[in-house]
């Protein structure tokens, strides 16, 4: 008898095993021929869920919404993707502080909606892994003069998320700064409900905590911010050249 439950265990255990796959990868060579802007957004700094902020022509890549802004008195001279740039030689997306004014803060958020799903996830909700369930690559870009922070964004049950601030720009290493920050399994995370500065892609403080309901995914993506901590215009770069989530099928 005890042999037959140890047997059902085993079986027990094996059916309920299931395989994490990339269900949406933002990366590559070649996304884009060359240097290619983002949509532009009347408006500094808002944020859009229902216009894409995803170049309009020549990007190949999955769709993505958003949005980005800067300090009062400065701008964002250069929000694009640069075609086979970085150390992996993959094209970079890329926030950079304008050549004008005091600019010592950006921030920004890039979110996919289901349309971007790869087959046979597309237009449907997913259920995230609990291995390496969103992976984000990141760069200070030759710039260390700067304190910025990560919040990996979902959506599920029509309902917006983010994780706890990751910082992208301590312990990086090599000349480009360079960090992954990785959500193993998201339902180990302190979650908070989505709130941000006015209609901006800027988060704000004070948010709820809630957990997000795992199983139920339809969109993914990430809020930045950075700051300079020196020279105001040493404020601020933010680079990613690789973005994938998983999910189990």
């Amino acid at each position: 008898m005890r042999r037959s439950l140890g047997m059902l265990s085993i079986l027990m255990t094996c059916v309920g095993l299931s395989f994490a796959e990339a269900v949406l990868t933002f990366g590559g060579a070649d996304l884009v021929e060359a240097r290619t802007p983002l949509t532009f957004h009347e408006g500094r700094g808002d944020l859009h869920f229902d216009q894409p902020l995803s170049p309009s022509e020549g990007y190949t890549g999955p769709r993505f919404f958003g949005g980005y802004g800067r300090s009062a008195h400065g701008s964002v001279d250069r929000a694009e993707i640069d075609n086979n740039t970085g150390p992996y030689g993959l094209d970079m997306l890329g926030f950079t502080e304008g050549a004008m004014g005091l600019v010592d803060v950006i921030y920004g958020a890039v979110i996919f909606t289901r349309e971007s799903f790869k087959p046979p996830y597309t237009h449907q909700p997913i259920r995230l892994a609990r291995e390496k369930a969103m992976v984000l690559r990141t760069y200070t870009g030759f710039v260390p003069d700067q304190e910025g922070w990560v919040y990996f964004y979902v959506m599920a049950d029509d309902q917006r998320f983010v994780g706890p601030p990751m910082s992208y720009t301590r312990d990086t290493e090599g000349d480009w700064g360079e960090k992954t920050l990785i959500i193993e399994d998201p339902r180990t995370v302190a979650w908070t409900r989505l709130k941000t500065e006015g209609e901006t892609a800027r988060i704000a403080g004070n948010r709820e905590p809630a957990q997000p309901n795992f199983d139920h995914v339809t969109e993914v993506g990430f809020f930045f911010v950075t700051n300079a901590t020196t020279d105001v215009k040493q404020a601020t770069r933010f680079m990613t050249d690789f973005f994938m989530v998983s999910a189990h099928d």
